[in-house]
C-alpha cells in the first residue's frame, strides 16, 4: 500500500499497489514479469505517435488501474476500463483510497471503453470536515461506476 509521500502508481490487476516515478518507465522496464503475468504487450508502441499514452492504455486494457496525486492542488486521478471496474478491484480502490484520504482534496476517476471516456466523476473532498464524511462520499462517487451499463460522459 502506498505511504504518505507517492504520487503515480499502477494498481495492478491482482491488487498490488505499486509506486512508480513514471508510469511508463514502470511498464517497460518490468515489460517481461508483466506480460507473463498479466498478458501486457508491448509490442509495436515504440511505432506509436505517443508511447506513453500507448504504453498506459496497454496496461489499462490488461487490467490495471493508473493512478496520479497532484501535490499542488491534491487532486488524485484513478484510471481504469470499464470492464475491469468490478467488486474486487473496486475492493483495492478502496482500500487505497482509505489510506491516503488525508491527502486527498479532490478526486477524479475516468473509466475507459476502448480508448474513449466512458464515464468520469470529479469530487471536491476538501468541503468534508472529517475522514468518515470524506469517505462515506467516495464510496457514493466510486461504487456506482460498477454498474456495468455505459455511460457517455456530457461532452
Amino acid at each position: 500500500m502506498p505511504h504518505q509521500a507517492f504520487r503515480k502508481g499502477w494498481i495492478l490487476p491482482d491488487g498490488e499497489f505499486v509506486p512508480v516515478a513514471l508510469h511508463a518507465d514502470y511498464i517497460v522496464e518490468n515489460r517481461k514479469m508483466l506480460k507473463r503475468k498479466f498478458g501486457v504487450d508491448l509490442s509495436g508502441v515504440e511505432k506509436a505517435a505517443h508511447p506513453e499514452t500507448a504504453i498506459r492504455l496497454r496496461a489499462l486494457d490488461c487490467g490495471f488501474v493508473r493512478v496520479n496525486y497532484e501535490v499542488r492542488n491534491g487532486t488524485l486521478t484513478i484510471e481504469a476500463k470499464k470492464k475491469f471496474w468490478r467488486a474486487a478491484l473496486l475492493k483495492s480502490v478502496v482500500a487505497f483510497l482509505t489510506e491516503i484520504i488525508d491527502l486527498i482534496d479532490n478526486l477524479r476517476v475516468t473509466l475507459f471503453l476502448d480508448h474513449r471516456t466512458v464515464d468520469t466523476k470529479f469530487a471536491r473532498l476538501f468541503i468534508y470536515d472529517r475522514k468518515e464524511e470524506k469517505l462515506q462520499h467516495l464510496l457514493r462517487l466510486v461504487a456506482p461506476l460498477c454498474d456495468h451499463r455505459v455511460r457517455r460522459s456530457a461532452a
